[in-house]
């Protein structure tokens, strides 16, 4: 499920950077991309990023923690 998020979220932001679509059509995905970013980053976090931080090694853990960072980005 996590990784067809990161699929739709592409998507969506395709759709987003194609500035020739109608803007009612960009707005509905922004308000979709949106949504399913809030859910993804949260789910990500507790399902992937937390469990495997305590166990995981020196290049992995910078990888989660720039994982955190990209999704205080988007918050």
């Amino acid at each position: 499920a996590i990784k067809q998020d990161h699929d739709d979220l592409r998507q969506f932001i395709g759709v987003l950077k194609d500035t020739g679509r109608p803007l009612e059509e960009r707005k509905r995905a922004f308000k979709q991309f949106s949504a399913l970013l809030k859910s993804h980053t949260v789910a990500e976090e507790e399902a992937v990023y937390k469990n495997i931080e305590k166990h995981a090694k020196k290049d992995l853990v910078i990888r989660i923690e720039e994982g955190f960072v990209e999704h205080r980005v988007a918050d």
